[in-house]
């Protein structure tokens, strides 16, 4: 039966023709008051009525609410969590994956506990929590993302244990080769999987089996999302899973210590469960910590040997930080951060795989626990290409040996391709752009990642072989610009976004998923190279109106092999860098200047730059600070950034020396610029190195 929805938000009503299942948005006190009326939801506040049993069944569409009061549209599918035999005993608990109806992409899961259902969906890289809201009826829910939820400024710590299985040598298996293309989760492999709860994490949720299951089955369900969608395995809670629940009237098996509880576990889930009836094991513990076996998962003796705690025992933080990095540890993949302080200075790192910038933002990285290096407090939904290779590696080995059940997808992978390999000259931005095809006429989503390893380093330091860039969550778009934009343009200093200042090779993933579990990868290689100057443009504070103008720049032998550039584009922005719409120059020669002349009737202008790239490569450089268009030409401070990382300005006698030349030019300028503009006398200076420089406002 169809009915209206009605939504009160920021004092409008409006309705929208869809199922009987409504959300209403609420206000916290006229809650508490037995009210309802339009409000200015603030709270994330939602009352949902009108719900039917067969909204809540397989293929059913339902709308679920999003933190900023908008809408999607989701089918439910039943997911198998639970074996067969399980389900039974517990009809109560209903899992599903969340399919958007617009494009048919699985964006999260539910489940339905005793008719009350959860959520979490992964939308625009965020994850959104749909809950019971506290201190309120059930029919009450709270609508946030997780970092609204879980705001902190730190970490608990979190170590795990490190012991690598010689069959597999870590060594060998991460460093990946330029130009392959691989299909990485063409089949979907089934895991029967074994969780053990501690007395502690039964009686936190209830002191019953009937509470514990729930929260596991809660927690695998989301696991599964991300394991399903990056590596192609599946996990099924095995059919006598309800044992391994400690409750106060057993003997406990556990004695508090995480390393000898992963020895307790193995010894507890063969007799329980039988040595033979299941792939993976696991325990979920109150204590916070984390430790797993690598490698351990499908290998007789230590394939129970994993651990994850967290106060919380639930939740994102939970979900993902712990339970699905101790289970990715135990299916082979290693630790990706690559930073040098706090936590990430420890034994824990593996130089092997430390694909990550700092302390990395992935699921196998240490986000959080480093310091200064820290991109972020908690790790992204998202498995780095790096452990997804490691993990296929391992779930291939044993599929051989009658380890999970594997069912081929009826699905085309995608062709995928990351383009040409290039040269191209240190301390300039460029910008990666892939391409893919789907017969199938799949969504797609699309990721570029770094894939180089080296030796630790302080987060946004080029050592010659260290990972430069922060992996991202999935999204629409094929093209990635190397820094962000924002960096490139002096406005916002981001971790894990820095340039090149070697001469080095820097290696990538263009990775592409279908909307049927598809992960397909392409590889590309840069080669970086030290010039005697930094290609780029010199700066002006105006160029004139209706007529034809000089633009210049240094070519700092980008014409001359090996990057052998010989022609450049100019395009126009008027937004301040966010668009370059407007081409003034395509295939000019690359000789250091350029006859242009701007648009007509271009109005008044005060934010525009200029983008300088070579014709048929992939580097450029965008004008150092925004320029207005008057009746005349007003040039800047020239700034040259020779080899040894120092920067001189040689306008109306100024002049300095920074390391970090490429960011820290910015920085001059803007205050050079500045000056200028308050036509104030110039009298010598001389900056020290940038990184004794106490300015807060310095980029890089």
């Amino acid at each position: 039966m169809l009915k209206n929805i009605v939504l009160s938000v920021c004092l409008m009503s409006f309705s929208l023709e869809i199922f009987a299942l409504q959300w209403e948005a609420i206000n916290e006190h006229d809650h508490h008051a037995n009210q309802t009326r339009a409000v200015n939801n603030t709270a994330n506040l939602w009352r949902l009525e009108n719900v039917y049993p067969g909204d809540f069944s397989q293929g059913s569409e339902i709308p679920i609410p999003l933190p900023d009061n908008s809408q999607i549209t989701v089918r439910l599918e039943e997911t198998s969590v639970l074996a067969p035999v399980l389900a039974e005993k517990y009809p109560s608990l209903k899992t599903y994956r969340l399919i958007s109806t617009d494009d048919n992409v699985v964006v999260g899961r539910m489940e339905l506990i005793d008719g009350q259902p959860s959520a979490s969906l992964l939308i625009k890289g965020e994850t959104v929590v749909i809950q019971l809201a506290v201190n309120h009826v059930d029919s009450v829910y709270r609508v946030a993302t997780e970092k609204q939820l879980h705001a902190k400024s730190s970490v608990p710590e979190h170590q795990c244990h490190l012991d690598d299985y010689a069959g597999l040598s870590e060594r060998t298996e991460n460093r990946v080769e330029a130009r392959s293309t691989t299909n990485l989760a063409q089949q979907l492999v089934t895991y029967r999987l074994a969780v053990s709860s501690t007395l502690a994490f039964t009686n936190h949720h209830g002191g019953t089996r009937q509470g514990a299951m729930a929260a596991i089955a809660k927690t695998v369900n989301r696991v599964n999302h991300i394991f399903e969608r990056d590596t192609g395995i599946r996990f099924q809670l095995v059919a006598d899973n309800d044992q391994l629940i400690v409750t106060a009237a057993d003997v406990n098996p556990f004695s508090g210590q995480l390393d000898t509880m992963l020895f307790q576990n193995q010894g507890f889930t063969d007799s329980i469960i039988g040595r033979e009836n299941y792939d993976i094991g696991h325990v979920f513990n109150l204590s916070t910590g984390g430790l797993a076996f690598v490698h351990g998962a499908c290998r007789s003796n230590n394939k129970a040997m994993g651990i994850s705690g967290h106060v919380s025992g639930a939740g994102d933080t939970y979900d993902i930080d712990f339970v699905a990095h101790e289970i990715a540890h135990q299916l082979g993949a290693t630790h990706t951060f690559g930073g040098a302080n706090g936590w990430c200075a420890s034994n824990e790192r593996n130089r092997y795989s430390a694909y990550e910038p700092g302390s990395g933002s992935s699921i196998m990285s240490y986000a959080g626990l480093c310091g200064s290096d820290n991109l972020q407090n908690t790790a992204d939904a998202l498995l780095h290409i790096g452990s997804i290779r490691q993990i296929v590696k391992h779930r291939d080995h044993y599929l051989s040996q009658q380890c999970g059940v594997a069912v081929e997808r009826a699905n085309t992978a995608p062709q995928v391709d990351a383009g040409r390999d290039y040269i191209i000259p240190a301390y300039t931005p460029f910008v990666l752009k892939g391409e893919a095809n789907d017969s199938d006429g799949d969504a797609l989503r699309y990721n570029w990642q770094q894939t180089d390893t080296g030796l630790e380093a302080s987060i946004n330091t080029d050592t010659g072989d260290n990972a430069l860039y922060r992996s991202y969550p999935a999204s629409n778009h094929q093209q990635r610009i190397f820094p962000a934009m924002n960096v490139i343009l002096g406005k916002e200093r981001i971790l894990g976004e820095t340039i090149p200042t070697t001469s080095r090779s820097l290696n990538f993933s263009f990775i592409v998923q279908d909307a049927r579990g598809a992960t397909v990868a392409d590889e590309m290689r840069i080669q970086t190279i030290k010039t005697s100057k930094v290609f780029g443009l010199h700066p002006a504070i105006s160029y004139p109106r209706d007529k034809v103008f000089e633009v210049t720049w240094n070519v700092a032998e980008t014409h001359l092999p090996p990057v052998s550039c010989a022609l450049v584009d100019i395009h126009l922005s008027l937004d301040d860098g966010k668009s370059f719409n407007y081409p003034l120059a395509l295939n000019v020669m690359n000789n250091g200047s350029a006859a242009v002349r701007l648009p007509d009737n271009l109005g008044i202008v005060t934010t525009g730059r200029l983008k300088l790239s070579c014709s048929d490569s992939i580097f450029f450089s965008v004008s150092a600070i925004a320029f207005a268009v008057s009746d005349r030409l007003e040039l800047a401070p020239q700034v040259v950034a020779p080899l040894l990382n120092t920067a001189t300005v040689s306008t109306n006698e100024v002049s300095a020396s920074a390391a970090g030349a490429y960011n820290f030019h910015h920085f001059i300028l803007m205050i050079v610029v500045f000056l200028l503009r308050l036509r104030l006398k110039f009298v010598p200076i001389r900056v020290k190195r940038a990184e004794k420089a106490s300015s807060k406002k310095r980029i890089g």
